[in-house]
């Protein structure tokens, strides 16, 4: 599980950073630059390890990077805003858990023991519990139903861009093909370059419009290399590592505890102070993860 638990704390750094770089850039514009940046950065790394395991395998981690990076992440850049950081990372990782273990369950077959299914519900009832809504400063009421329908959209892109990326892993293993962590990562990122720029020529203009001209933009730049370094670089990598070696509904609900770790990053940098019931969702969660974990053995 250690690849999972690197992946819950680069995820949840992430998401610090792209909240920053969203309110000084806007959410398309804050989503691409990361995205090339990544992109930029992972291809030089395929191009230095020279392994490519060959276009069917590409397409479908490409694929996945559509759904997951593309569709996913424009869900996260547009509900960050709209929710905050603490309920966007509940929405992306918790609610992608039973997505991911619907579509794989439909689609791939795979089965889990019911102590495994318990002990990952746990794991989502924690993370629900840890991120009480009502004490989150950053929520904004008036934005709830848009933000939600983006939460959804970034969940279901999470959830179905990690079953895309397992069946990758599948085909690979059959075929007798390598997929290194990063390469994996980098042929994602590709696709989601793709929706994330049709997306950023769409609303660009717009957006720039809504910022306001006298909000200044500190350490921008420093905050999209942040974001591109704990999200698609090193966050994505570990993440293709975890699903390389265990079932993405195994994977997701160990990624679910990024809300618990985001919590200090949260106070620190946002000024969003946990409540009781916070403290009280991170045992259970931890807890619950661990057991699973034990399970999963």
């Amino acid at each position: 599980m250690l690849p999972a638990l690197l992946t819950t704390i680069l995820f949840s750094f992430s998401a610090i950073a792209a909240n920053r770089s969203v309110s000084q850039l806007g959410s398309s514009t804050a989503n691409v630059s990361r995205l090339l940046l990544a992109a930029f950065t992972l291809g030089i790394v395929a191009i230095i390890t020279g392994v490519f395991p060959g276009w069917w395998v590409f397409w479908i981690f490409f694929l996945s990077g559509v759904v997951g990076f593309g569709f996913g992440d424009i869900g996260v850049f547009y509900a960050l805003p709209r929710l905050g950081s603490r309920l966007c990372i509940l929405y992306t990782q918790c609610v992608a858990a039973p997505i991911a273990g619907i579509i794989e369950w439909l689609w791939m077959g795979t089965s889990l023991s019911s102590l495994q299914i318990l002990w990952a519900a746990m794991t989502l009832v924690g993370v629900a519990i840890a991120l009480d809504p009502r004490h989150a400063q950053n929520f904004k009421k008036e934005l709830w139903l848009s933000g939600t329908l983006f939460g959804l959209l970034a969940a279901f892109g999470q959830g179905a861009g990690a079953v895309i990326s397992r069946y990758g892993y599948d085909v690979a293993t059959a075929t007798h093909e390598t997929v290194p962590p990063m390469t994996a990562a980098g042929f994602r990122v590709f696709g989601g370059v793709l929706v994330a720029t049709i997306a950023f020529l769409i609303v660009e203009k717009k957006e720039r419009a809504s910022l306001t001209q006298t909000r200044k933009r500190k350490f921008v730049i420093l905050f999209i290399i942040l974001n591109a370094l704990a999200g698609p670089i090193l966050g994505v990598s570990c993440y293709q590592w975890a699903l390389a070696v265990q079932p993405s509904f195994v994977v997701l609900p160990i990624v679910a505890l990024s809300p618990i770790v985001v919590i200090p990053m949260s106070m620190l940098w946002e000024g969003d102070r946990p409540s009781i019931s916070s403290i009280l969702g991170a045992l259970i969660a931890v807890g619950s993860a661990i057991m699973l974990t034990l399970a999963t053995i």
